[in-house]
């Protein structure tokens, strides 16, 4: 991996109707309310206008996550998402961080997308004695010289723009 400057997107899903609501048994059938959808397009035109232009789109496997990410995909053109399903249910915050900084090449951009609090105790590690309180479709975006943060995590990030509803 070289020694070069990544940016890295952490967005919330957008706004979920509840489980009565979508019609549905389980939390991870949930789906996007028409709030959650206008959300998620207003922050992914926001971030647009940050010429901001991922190279890869991943998603927690929960269904409001996956909705957010294709709105953001049809955004940016970028038909391919990627599922990740520690974005729902990690084993470890900075295991999670590990695979999400892994999956980047030099130089590119990654949007992730899954939920409180996870995304909120990532944006931390990455940009520490920072409060982050994401709001359906929040995001944070930074850029992460990932090479020199895996090898010792006192190497920080910088937060380029954090965007809330």
């Amino acid at each position: 991996m070289a020694n070069e400057i990544n940016n890295l997107v952490l967005m919330r899903h957008g706004n979920a109707l509840s489980r009565h609501e979508s019609g549905v048994s389980s939390d991870s059938e949930r789906t996007l309310s028409d709030m959650g959808f206008k959300n998620a397009l207003t922050s992914a035109k926001k971030l647009k206008s940050l010429n901001f232009s991922p190279d890869s789109i991943i998603s927690s496997p929960c269904v409001r996550a996956v909705q957010t990410a294709e709105i953001v995909s049809e955004v940016f053109n970028k038909p391919e998402i990627q599922i990740l399903s520690e974005l729902a249910t990690p084993n470890s915050i900075e295991s999670l961080l590990e695979i999400l900084l892994k999956k980047e090449k030099a130089g590119n951009s990654l949007i992730a997308i899954g939920h409180m609090p996870i995304i909120n105790l990532l944006s931390e590690i990455i940009i520490p004695k920072s409060a982050f309180h994401f709001s359906p479709a929040g995001f944070a975006y930074m850029q992460i010289n990932t090479k020199d943060f895996l090898e010792n995590p006192q190497n920080h990030g910088k937060l380029i723009e954090f965007f809330n509803l």
